[in-house]
């Protein structure tokens, strides 16, 4: 059996290239996460020249840059074709792929500039987007009427552009200026031969003030608790914190949630009672983080629901309708003895009809 390895670089769309070539072609592979600051001699082995991801290993020879690692996987695995078969519809394939590799850089820059040079590169942007937007005229996607080859290429284009429109408040494509490549955004995202391999929307991260921001956390007994922000500068990719505000002295119970409000970082702190809105009106000052409002619960929250998932309170438990393999729940601010427990693998074959269980927050087991 073919061993494959892939290292790259978990928010990199050049990363997430490889990733859906080898997931649309079914490829088994071994994902190994890098990191920029500490690099493995795994990777300084496998690419020599350039020493950054993505890198493909495949049975133990390494293939570096990410269209050229999509192109191999293509030639190499059966199944879906990524580029085209026609020759001329090859060709025009790579041409716009290298065309969109090429402006890429200049688009992010425009989000990470002020004032007069942002404007300029907002007219170089523009320039760039009346050409593809005049090449997607009466077309669902770059060439042919599926997904492919340089779609991959301008994955920046269909999920990051939207991240950087909405955190910098500079907006460069409306329906109105560019109807075609608008339409081919959002065809791009619904897009069911990737749909299913895109990253949920939260981890695309929130951008401020030229940083991309995410929630960090530690996992117990199954359950994602995030208490962090971390942040990549843009400019530099440098990792650092981001400094918090001061919430209930002693009471670690919160969990956070990420967002902005009127340009600036929000953080919407989660406790068992209540919920409470911060902003950090100044960047980075510690002192300007501000309390906007309190949302109180009524006793406990009564419930939730989300997508396939329904929780509801019932005093001192929770109780679920589970139509997943796994099982999701709020913290309880009662306890009790006489709850179900159940890990996944039990859940998993009582999924029809729905089931329905009681546990508590404590002797809950999460497999």
């Amino acid at each position: 059996m073919a061993q494959v390895k892939l290292l790259g670089f978990w928010y990199s769309p050049f990363t997430h290239r490889v990733e859906w070539a080898l997931k649309i072609k079914g490829v088994k592979y071994e994902y190994i996460e890098e990191d920029r600051y500490n690099k493995s001699s795994l990777l300084l082995e496998s690419n020599p020249v350039h020493k950054k991801t993505p890198v493909l290993i495949h049975n133990g020879k390494s293939i570096a840059e990410s269209m050229v690692i999509v192109e191999y996987i293509d030639e190499t695995f059966e199944g879906p074709s990524i580029l085209p078969k026609d020759p001329y519809d090859r060709a025009l394939a790579r041409f716009w792929a290298k065309f969109l590799d090429d402006k890429g850089e200049a688009m992010v820059n425009t989000f990470l500039r002020r004032g007069e040079e942002q404007e300029k590169g907002k007219e170089e942007v523009y320039e760039m987007l009346k050409v593809l937007d005049n090449e997607l005229k009466d077309k669902k996607f770059f060439v042919g009427d599926k997904f492919g080859f340089g779609d991959m290429a301008a994955n920046f284009m269909g999920l990051w552009l939207g991240v950087f429109e909405e955190g910098s408040g500079v907006v460069v494509v409306t329906s109105q200026k560019f109807p075609n490549f608008y339409a081919w955004r959002d065809e791009y995202i619904n897009c069911s031969q990737i749909k299913e391999y895109l990253p949920p929307r939260d981890e695309w991260g929130t951008l401020v003030n030229g940083k991309l921001h995410w929630t960090t956390g530690t996992t117990h007994v199954g359950v994602y608790n995030p208490k962090d922000v971390t942040c990549i500068d843009l400019a530099d990719e440098k990792w650092r914190k981001v400094v918090q505000p001061c919430y209930r002295e002693g009471d670690f119970s919160y969990m956070l949630s990420l967002g902005m409000l009127g340009g600036d970082l929000a953080l919407f702190c989660n406790y068992p009672t209540h919920a409470d809105m911060w902003v950090m009106k100044e960047y980075e000052v510690k002192e300007s983080w501000t309390k906007m409002f309190t949302i109180n619960y009524h006793d406990d929250p009564a419930g939730c629901l989300n997508q396939d998932r329904e929780i509801s309170n019932c005093g001192s438990l929770s109780k679920a309708n589970i139509y997943i393999e796994s099982l999701v729940w709020p913290f309880p601010q009662k306890e009790t003895n006489d709850a179900t427990t159940m890990t996944t693998e039990e859940a998993q074959t009582r999924r029809d009809p729905p089931l329905h269980c009681i546990w508590s927050a404590k002797q809950f087991e999460y497999a």
